[in-house]
């Protein structure tokens, strides 16, 4: 029984497990202690993708660019705040015509800033998507 406890771990080929003092624990070493061959996930690649250029060319369209291709609403946010609230329509929603994703945002009071906001929050989406932009050439 201890030796098959003592091999090594599927996911740390040379991390062994040492016994302790008592014949029924053993100790592992923590992870400041792992070798330096351990697998480690890497979630960025050095290779470039289609997803990738797509999602760097909607990242580089100027805002002005990318606001002719959406749909720009208005509406009433919702939740406390009085009659400031209740009053302005200040929240923003975004549709993007292409693709159909929208985006919208209601924190601030100043329909300029949810603009703003909305629109980041459209370009991050094209992008996590990877939707590439159609180029119209004459």
């Amino acid at each position: 029984m201890a030796r098959a406890l003592l091999r090594r771990t599927p996911f740390f080929p040379s991390l062994n497990l040492k016994p302790s003092s008592s014949p029924h624990f053993f100790l592992q070493l923590p992870h400041t202690f792992l070798p330096r061959t351990a697998p480690t996930l890497s979630f960025f690649s050095s290779s470039s993708s289609p997803a990738a250029a797509a999602a760097a060319n909607y990242l580089d369209l100027s805002d002005d660019d990318l606001m002719a291709q959406c749909d720009v609403g208005t509406f009433k946010s919702s939740g406390p705040g009085g009659q400031h609230r209740n009053k302005r329509e200040s929240a923003i929603r975004i549709c993007h015509r292409p693709t159909g994703v929208i985006a919208q945002a209601a924190e601030e009071r100043s329909q300029h800033k949810n603009r703003a906001m909305a629109l980041t929050r459209l370009r991050t989406k094209l992008a996590l998507k990877g939707y590439a932009p159609k180029i119209i050439s004459f």
